[in-house]
């Protein structure tokens, strides 16, 4: 996981290719609609979600085999769970190509809290728990193919 400013992301262009293009489409669409909006076809897309918190009593953990996530908060607190994917193992739901996640039932080693102008990217070895806070978050969620 990697947790930063929107400010320092041009820290991060070189581990990607993609990641410059995700940040260049957040700086060009800063009113951006909930939606699906594509950079690079299926290699690197975002998704503007409104979502509202779940909490930590009863966290989903999720994991990717096709893409990492860059989580960016634009508006409210985020919190994000982050556990090591080889140390999870009560799956409830098998991995699913269609969706590329794979869930667990368990809880978090910690929780990350993502304010507006914060990101956290997840890779596949990340298993993390998005929409963990309280309240309504205004995320972009790009995927990016790894």
């Amino acid at each position: 996981m990697i947790f930063d400013t929107v400010a320092n992301a041009h820290r991060i262009f070189p581990f990607n290719p993609h990641f410059e293009a995700a940040f260049a489409w957040l700086s060009a669409n800063p009113d951006a609609q909930v939606g699906r909006y594509e950079i690079s076809g299926e290699d690197c897309y975002v998704m503007i979600q409104r979502v509202q918190g779940r909490g930590h009593a009863d966290p989903v953990i999720e994991a990717h085999d096709k893409y990492l996530d860059i989580h960016v908060t634009l508006s409210g607190v985020e919190e994000i769970g982050w556990k090591p994917r080889v140390a999870c193992s009560n799956v409830t739901q098998d991995f699913n190509p269609e969706s590329d996640a794979i869930l667990w039932g368990e809880s978090p080693d910690f929780y990350v809290p993502v304010a507006p102008g914060q990101f956290a990217i997840v890779y596949p070895e990340d298993a993390h728990a998005p929409c963990s806070g309280a309240g309504e978050v205004l995320k972009a969620v790009f995927k990016i193919v790894v």
